[in-house]
């Protein structure tokens, strides 16, 4: 281990790390939860680890040498890295080629481009931010984050620690130390202010990383740790249990954090007391963990695209298949170790020139591979069959979804606030992804609608009152006539999207609206619709019937047939009844949707186009139908019609 003594207890800490993650991210159900629920900590553990070993390796080559050879310590950093990561980019290309729609094509493409700038944190800091986002769980390369945290800590870690052993020596611990609080006290900080920004960036995450590190600079005899009076082994037990009861009990709350000095002092203690022995080092030791250490980051990196791709093509995973996944995790990761990594470590087996050819040569694959996708726009001819039971490009709901959010910035940038017009009734839309898909509906019939005015803005209905009171201060608000809240209002502490959306607070915010001279409209939540097999009905029907055997009014009588009726108009019965508490005027969504007659939601447009990407938000085109219809319907009325 580049000239420190090796230390199997240290293979068999990353076992514990890395079926910490493994476990986590199978999801085994457990209860109301998952087994492990925070085995995310798995990934501390490592930051902890790698901090120590770092540290080792720069000061044991200061002591022997009186230097730190930056290019050297670069290309041990290259080999140990680039390789097995390469090959499982190269690996996932052809599975990601076949398997992904071009929206998801392109993505995929765009976080490997990412990890190979080892800026992955970043990049997915900022796009797992998009409102509706598709789920982590389904994004191949998104435990890449962390790889870029640590590489981000080795660019700048060595030239700081030669900095300081060649100006101020004796200070070096200390100013570490120092670091280390700083760094804790910005994750207490930053968790609070923007937990993502804080769970993915190197501030936040440094102080783990400087925690194995320190140890490497305590007194070698270690004073603070000779406690005759404990039995033997009992600190690593300690450590131990401070690591596995993190991985049971701890969640994301408040992560990173002081609930991750837990976990992470742990692992400090474990390692630092590894020698004092006892029954925990022995297991620690033992051949099959120390197996599963080697082959840990062959096994991290491969673990989670084996398991996105699978839930691609089948997010219902039983426990059997993703056991059976984790046993193909360990089998592809036990391969890379053997025929990559260990080939391509050791400089007399491939000479750096070779080294730097071959890893230029799969970077040169990925990177054009990459250029062509984002060039033709994820490559949509790759699915000539799917393509011809659509029109367009409708079977990638992804870009549906797109589409209708570019067109909602488009009109919010061409006209963001109303204006000085005292001949118009201005029109305030409020409420969340709902509220926007009601603004592009109007906005693309704006014509229909010539004494009126829309603007948007975005906010929850169950936000505080302090999210209220900023937004009643807003150049919006003040010139509005009339607010019309259309939102997916939910039960009383129902868990989707975190329970945000309470119907108790519905009253209170209309009674506030009203108090500030304001005519509220409230709209019914929109029809929503049964996934099945994991596709809207829409899709499902249209892959699932032979072409040519139907007409647009059997899809439209499919999606009558599988409204969410458990869950919308019970809902939607409140709304009305705190409308007609509050005189507010109430809009039925069901009045342009649907024909209750002839037991049809209007789920394609006159000229054959999908009218909803999801469970029922609009495309453009079922935006601008419906808009159509709000305007023939006289379905937008300003006064209450006494319900």
């Amino acid at each position: 281990m580049n000239g420190i003594h090796y230390r199997p207890e240290i293979d068999g800490l990353r076992t514990l790390a890395v079926l910490g993650v493994l476990i986590y991210h199978a999801e085994f159900a457990l209860g109301d939860g998952i087994l492990l629920q925070g085995g995310f900590l798995g990934v501390d553990v490592f930051f902890v680890i790698s901090g120590f070993l770092i540290t080792s390796i720069l000061r044991r080559e200061w002591l022997q040498t009186g230097t730190i050879s930056i290019a050297n310590f670069y290309k041990r950093r290259a080999r140990r890295i680039l390789p097995a990561l390469l090959t499982v980019m190269l690996v996932s290309l052809p599975v990601a080629w076949f398997l992904l729609l071009p929206s998801a094509l392109i993505d995929f493409v765009k976080s490997l481009l990412a990890s190979l700038g080892f800026c992955s944190n970043a990049y997915w800091l900022f796009s797992l931010q998009e409102y509706g986002a598709e789920s982590a769980l389904l994004r191949p390369f998104l435990h890449t984050w962390s790889l870029a945290v640590e590489e981000q800590f080795y660019i700048l870690y060595p030239l700081l620690l030669l900095f300081l052993w060649r100006t101020m020596p004796r200070v070096l611990p200390s100013v570490l130390l120092l670091l280390m609080i700083a760094s804790l006290g910005a994750a207490v900080w930053l968790t609070k202010i923007h937990p993502s920004f804080s769970f993915y960036m190197l501030p936040s995450r440094l102080w783990e990383l400087l925690a194995g590190g320190m140890l490497v600079f305590l007194d070698d005899r270690k004073p603070w740790l000779k406690l005759g009076w404990l039995p033997r082994g009992s600190l690593p037990l300690l450590g131990t249990v401070m690591i596995i009861g993190s991985f049971i009990g701890v969640g994301q709350n408040n992560h990173p954090g002081l609930i991750t000095t837990v976990c992470v002092g742990g692992t400090v203690l474990l390692i630092a007391t590894a020698g004092s022995g006892g029954l925990v080092i022995r297991l620690l030791s033992t051949k099959v963990m120390v197996f599963i250490g080697l082959i840990s980051y062959s096994l991290y990196l491969w673990h989670y695209p084996v398991f996105a791709f699978a839930r691609i093509h089948d997010h219902s995973l039983g426990m059997w298949e993703k056991l059976s996944l984790l046993g193909v995790s360990v089998i592809l990761a036990s391969v890379t170790y053997f025929t990559v990594e260990q080939f391509f470590r050791k400089p007399v087996r491939i000479s750096l020139p070779k080294f730097a050819t071959s890893m230029g040569m799969a970077t040169a694959a990925i990177i054009v591979f990459s250029g062509a996708v984002l060039a033709e726009g994820g490559i949509m001819n790759r699915f000539p069959k799917l393509a011809a039971l659509y029109n367009h490009y409708e079977f990638d709901n992804t870009l549906l979804k797109r589409e209708k959010n570019g067109k909602a910035a488009f009109f919010c940038e061409k006209q963001p606030e109303f204006s000085t017009k005292e001949d118009t009734e201005k029109v305030l839309i409020v409420g969340d992804s709902h509220a926007i898909d009601f603004y592009v509906a109007l906005m693309l019939n704006q014509d229909g609608f010539p004494n009126m005015e829309f603007c948007l803005y975005n906010l929850e209905i169950g936000e505080p009152d302090a999210i209220f009171q900023e937004f009643y201060q807003t150049k919006k608000f003040k010139k509005a006539d009339h607010v019309l809240i259309s939102s997916r209002i939910a039960a009383p502490n129902h868990k989707e999207h975190g329970g945000v959306r309470d119907i108790e607070n519905l009253e209170h915010v209309i009674r506030s609206l009203q108090q500030r001279g304001k005519n509220v409209l409230v709209a019914t939540n929109t029809i929503e619709f049964l996934y099945i097999e994991n596709l809207p009905p829409f899709d499902w029907f249209v892959r699932n019937t032979p072409q040519g055997s139907y007409t647009f009014d059997d899809i439209n009588r499919f999606l009558w047939d599988n409204r969410k009726l458990d869950e919308v108009p019970p809902i939607n019965a409140e709304i009305r009844k705190i409308a007609r508490k509050t005189g507010a005027v109430l809009l039925e969504k069901a009045e342009y949707m649907s024909n209750p007659e002839r037991k049809t939601c209007l789920a394609v447009t006159p000229e054959g186009r999908k009218v909803f990407y999801d469970y029922g938000h609009y495309t453009v085109e079922g935006a601008r139908y419906y808009g159509r219809r709000i305007h023939e319907l006289g379905w937008l009325r300003l006064e209450s019609n006494g319900q």
